[in-house]
């Protein structure tokens, strides 16, 4: 494109413009096209990553009151035995014996750690998902950034040549 502009830039050292306004116009829009493009790209990560921790800490969110209600039912039959009618104590009793309550009653304890510790991790990932999502999203921002003052520079350069 134009070569004899540059032929005649090359010659006259610079006094004419290497590239024509209308090249320079181009190369300017597009650079705008690839900073909304940049910015787009950033605010649809930052978007997903919301998506991705609002899942995780739902996650832990129900996870923890899980654990939470199963604590509370192990705690509540406990009391509750004691509070009942003795024929009605002794029915319990006689059910509370039976060997399948038994196993899930140790089942119950048994798991209720394991569920506690998964909330706990989950709510973690949680949090350092929400880490990375935000730095990420901090991190294209700024080349977005960059690159739209970029093209504001190369634009204001064209327009004042």
């Amino acid at each position: 494109m134009g070569i004899i502009r540059k032929t005649a830039s090359v010659s006259t050292l610079g006094l004419v413009s290497f590239r024509s306004k209308k090249e320079r116009l181009r190369r300017a829009e597009a650079d705008v096209r690839k900073a909304a493009d940049e910015l787009a790209s950033v605010q649809l990560a930052r978007v997903e990553a919301d998506h991705r921790v609002a899942d995780a800490e739902r996650r832990a969110r129900q996870a923890e009151l899980q654990a939470l209600h199963e604590a509370k039912v192990a705690a509540k039959h406990g009391r509750k035995a004691d509070k009942a009618k003795s024929s009605r104590r002794q029915r319990r009793r006689r059910h509370a014996e039976h060997p399948v309550r038994e196993s899930l009653d140790g089942l119950v304890a048994a798991v209720q750690p394991v569920v506690e510790e998964g909330a706990k991790q989950a709510r973690r990932q949680g949090r350092e998902a929400g880490r990375r999502g935000r730095a990420a999203a901090r991190k294209a921002a700024k080349a977005a950034e960059r690159t739209a003052k970029k093209a504001k520079g190369r634009i204001e350069d064209r327009i004042d040549a």
